[in-house]
């Protein structure tokens, strides 16, 4: 039938809608003897995809899908096709089953690789028309019902319409169609779901899950509408509901005085592709002014499938702005463990369908032994989901699994028994007194919210310890006392308290003869301010038991304002009891202890080896008998040392063997590298250390050359130094950190970039302080910083720089343009009203800008000039900016 340029889609050149319908009747009139078929597509997410690169390209994309589906038509028997609406297309032909099945995959691999990075994905919906009289348009509506069925489903792309399918449509529509209602009723309520640490059971934060109670009264779970919103692209609207239902209480509870737990959300792949989707969750985190730590985000593990690159810039953008990323359901689907390894997650839940009744003898025990293990090595921690029974939690602690969400715990809780939870737990807490006496009722991560919060580092130290059950007790500096806690003190006998430490351990003999030299010293060394002192010492019980136990002691300093040590934790990581006399009586020196990997003993006289011992048996076999120098060559390959630290051990061997820098009892070099294991690739920390010390017995003097685990303590020093290198008040890095940091960049990978300091000055701070009152002004020096997190890339340098003024070096910027419009951003986003007591104070801010070109001035020179500019801002009305260039 011939048709005019008013029958033809303008934008693909196929048949419109009417022309289409009326070619198909007079089709199935002239051949009435044969089957037909009605096939409709349309692209999932094309709203999306059109939102992402914009209409152009959105019209692109459809009129290549045209020419795709006229082509798919050439080789079927009387096919007819045309645009309905938008993505929408219809082809009509000869049901002819295998040929239609070949042609459809032929379309979807022309599709694959269309778009670079970004995988588009149409749903076919076919309809087998058995009553020609059936009415065209009912036709079409159920080859669109037929599709409907595989939309959103990543793994399926063709279904078949069955009389089922018309009443499962009728449903959804249904569901579709209240949804607006249910959102301005509030008729979507918040349940929430603790998750608990295993080794406490207590509760450390929540899950928030959705119930719908409509207007009958009905109580509809997520499985029968979530499904429904995602397919049909509206699940953003009632992600944002929840997130700012989950804001609105955890405000409320602030507000009562009430501690709440941070909480989970989750969040639909759909709001990855919207380029708003950040900017309206940290308005929300803003309008009820919440820490961004108290609102975490979870993202099933379907986000790994498709759209690879667009997920993980978005995700990395999250990441950088402060969001905590919990990827869920992980085991349920096929991920791959290299894109897990590639985005910025911080939280692992593996899926409840690999934990079964009795995982202990099952398959999938096997599996999530191993993936748990996986996380632990990428230090990820794990949450395992769907916990029942008291058999599924003695395997997950068995497995060394921290933590599980599930009904043996707790059901998901409406918010008023949620709330009564809460307020148990926040009346359970303690604090740390001066003898080191604690609640119980903490977790790891209440204590990290408490430390970012102000509390000192004792209390999150000595808690976190007493919580992993490692036996802990409180050095007192000033009255050279050790307070124990109740394990410790049944453990030794030692009681609460020991006084006149160490000498009262000495002398009374507790400590082996042997060790009284070394166990003072590691007490001067903890008196001289060193971070972390640890050894192995013989100890003994005060009164009871005689034998000595072999003692794995270490000590972390706790400092003052003053930077003075004024308390150590003290740590026993380890005691085994010494029960053979020969033991007892060899000097520890040359007792490889546990975690140590490699000792070699030399006679520092005459050169001579005196001992090998390894845990290594292939090790032990090539340098049993060799000489020192061969003994050095293997030793550096097994253990693969740096060129650099090779360099440096062998140098101090030499001249330790020369008789040269040494003192008896005190370690002349001490060298971490790390060792990649072979065998599991997982990255370790060791330490080579070299000391001297002379044997008891013939007066000669022993080199000892040791190789040991070092992995927690480097861990925990590197961990020490960061702290150590915050601002108190806002977690930002202090004065001299910021110095240092910019320096150091500007002097290496940032030399040759165009880089920006900026200077900011709260402006009138003193009359906040004397309006308010200093805490008020704490806050506002506090919020501020948090809004200064949120402005800059995760890779800026930002810190305090003293009182009411803060520093921040912004990396690689273009063009000066650039530059003017985030100098006039930050303006507006450090602006907000403070209000107390019917007073009213808009806080302010005044900004310096000074950029550095490829380092063509010192870092002390560029903050003088950064300053100049703020000062002339402030003097020239304030709440505003200057930019130097030159």
């Amino acid at each position: 039938m011939p048709y005019v340029f008013y029958d033809i889609d303008q934008l693909t050149g196929l048949m419109n809608r009417d022309a289409f319908k009326k070619n198909i009747v007079k089709v199935m009139s002239d051949f009435s003897d044969k089957r037909f078929v009605l096939i409709s597509i349309d692209i999932d997410n094309f709203k999306v995809y059109n939102y992402f690169f914009g209409v152009e390209k959105g019209d692109e994309l459809l009129q290549y899908m045209g020419n795709k589906i006229a082509e798919l038509g050439e080789d079927l028997s009387h096919a007819n096709s045309c645009r309905v609406s938008g993505d929408k297309f219809l082809i009509f032909c000869e049901y002819e089953e295998e040929k239609i099945d070949k042609k459809i995959k032929g379309f979807l691999r022309s599709f694959k690789n269309h778009v670079p990075n970004y995988t588009i994905k149409p749903s076919f919906g076919i309809y087998v028309i058995t009553d020609m009289d059936t009415p065209v348009e009912l036709m079409i509506n159920y080859a669109v019902m037929a599709g409907k069925q595989v939309k959103g489903n990543f793994k399926k792309y063709i279904a078949y319409y069955t009389s089922g399918i018309g009443g499962e449509v009728a449903r959804e529509q249904d569901i579709m169609n209240r949804l607006d209602t249910a959102l301005k009723k509030e008729e979507f309520i918040i349940y929430y779901q603790p998750k608990y640490v295993i080794s406490t059971g207590k509760p450390y934060c929540s899950e928030a899950l959705v119930r719908w109670k409509d207007a009958d009264g009905v109580l509809h779970m997520p499985d029968e509408f979530i499904p429904i919103y995602e397919k049909n692209l509206v699940i953003s609207n009632l992600d944002f509901y929840v997130f700012e239902q989950v804001c609105r209480h955890l405000r409320q509870l602030l507000d009562e005085g009430v501690e709440p737990f941070p909480v989970s959300v989750n969040i639909s792949l759909i709001n990855l592709f919207n380029p708003n989707f950040i900017e309206i969750l940290l308005d929300k985190i803003n309008r009820y002014n919440l820490d961004i730590n108290l609102v975490q985000l979870e993202f099933t593990e379907s986000v790994m499938f498709e759209n690879k690159e667009l997920i993980k810039l978005t995700i990395d953008k999250l990441h950088e702005v402060g969001f905590t990323i919990l990827l869920d359901d992980f085991g349920k689907g096929t991920a791959s463990l290299t894109m897990l390894n590639e985005l910025s997650i911080d939280v692992l839940k593996i899926d409840k369908g690999l934990l079964t009744k009795d995982p202990s003898s099952s398959k999938n025990g096997k599996i999530l032994t191993s993936l748990i293990n996986m996380a632990k090595w990428m230090e990820l921690p794990v949450i395992v989901e769907g916990v029942e029974t008291k058999a599924q939690v003695r395997f997950l602690q068995n497995i060394n699994c921290e933590y599980a969400q599930g009904y043996y715990y707790s059901v998901p809780l409406p918010e008023e028994e949620y709330d009564m939870l809460l307020k148990e737990q926040n009346a359970k807490k303690g604090i740390v007194n001066e003898k080191g006496e604690i609640d119980d009722g903490y977790s790891r991560e209440v204590l990290f919210q408490e430390i970012t919060s102000g509390v000192s580092f004792e209390h999150l130290a000595y808690v976190a310890l007493r919580i992993a059950e490692v036996q802990t007790w409180i050095y007192d500096h000033k009255h050279k006392a050790i307070y124990n806690d109740n394990k410790v003190g049944a453990f030794w006998d030692y009681g609460t308290v020991l006084e006149n430490v160490p000498y009262s351990m000495t002398d009374t003999g507790l400590v082996h003869p042997d060790d009284r030299d070394a166990f003072i010293r590691m007490f001067k060394s903890i008196e001289n301010g060193e971070l972390y002192v640890e050894g192995f010492f013989r100890l003994k019980n005060k009164d009871g038991d005689q034998r000595y136990y072999l003692s794995h002691i270490a000590y972390t300093n706790i400092f003052d304002e003053k930077g003075t040590p004024i308390k150590a934790v003290g740590v026993l990581l380890g005691a085994n009891v010494i029960d053979d006399e020969d033991e007892l009586n060899k000097n520890i020196d040359v007792v490889l202890l546990p975690g140590t990997y490699l000792l070699i003993s030399y006679n520092l006289k005459t050169g001579e080896i005196i001992d090998i011992r390894t845990t290594f048996p292939e090790l032990g076999k090539e340098i049993r008998n060799a000489d020192i120098k061969t003994i050095r060559k293997k030793v550096a390959e097994f253990f693969e040392f740096p060129k650099k630290e090779h360099a440096i051990i062998s140098k101090y061997v030499d001249e330790l063997l020369e008789g040269g820098k040494f003192k008896n009892g005190e370690t002349v070099q001490r060298i971490n590298f790390m060792k990649t294991w072979k065998d599991s690739d997982k990255k370790q920390w060791l330490v080579w250390e070299l000391y001297a010390k002379e044997d008891t017995n013939t007066g000669e003097m022993i080199g000892y050359n040791v190789i040991k685990d070092n992995d927690i303590v480097y861990r925990e020093k590197q961990r020490l130094v960061k702290m150590a290198d915050s601002d108190r008040m806002t977690g930002l890095l202090n004065h001299e950190a910021s110095v240092l940091n910019i320096r150091n960049y500007l002097n290496t990978e940032g030399r040759f970039g165009t880089h920006a300091l900026i200077m900011i000055d709260i402006d009138n701070f003193k009359t906040v302080n004397d309006t308010f009152g200093h805490q008020v002004g704490d806050e506002v020096i506090i919020n501020i910083s948090k809004r200064l997190k949120h402005l800059f890339k995760q890779s800026d340098i930002i810190g305090r720089y003293g009182g009411d003024e803060f520093i921040v070096l912004a990396k690689d910027y273009k063009t000066l343009d650039g530059l003017r419009n985030k100098a006039k951003n930050m303006l507006d986003k450090l602006t907000y009203v403070i209000e107390i007591d019917g007073r009213e104070h808009t806080v302010y801010c005044s900004v310096g800008i000074a950029v550095v070109k490829c380092f063509n001035i010192n870092d002390i020179e560029l903050r003088k000039r950064a300053d100049e500019e703020l000062y002339k801002v402030k003097n020239s009305g304030k709440h505003g900016y200057s930019i130097r260039e030159d």
